[in-house]
């Protein structure tokens, strides 16, 4: 059996003065955000991981890049 998926990757940008790399923790809170909408991420460091299957329908993807956009604007 082979797996094969796609991956969606976002690198947030540090506060100034904030810690880059793995030590970094601003993708948590967003990853945060999407497990309280039912989508789960992986965050590392300041990087947010979604993944999806290759046959996965256009409107679940597009459902999760919404969730992905709202918490990216929530403060």
């Amino acid at each position: 059996m082979v797996a094969i998926g796609t991956v969606l990757a976002v690198e947030l940008t540090p506060p100034p003065g904030g810690q880059r790399g793995y030590a970094a923790s601003g993708a948590a809170a967003v990853a945060a955000r999407l497990r309280a909408a039912g989508v789960f991420a992986r965050p590392l460091g300041n990087v947010a991981y979604l993944m999806v299957t290759p046959t996965t329908r256009p409107m679940v993807a597009a459902r999760l890049l919404a969730a992905l956009e709202r918490a990216l604007d929530e403060p």
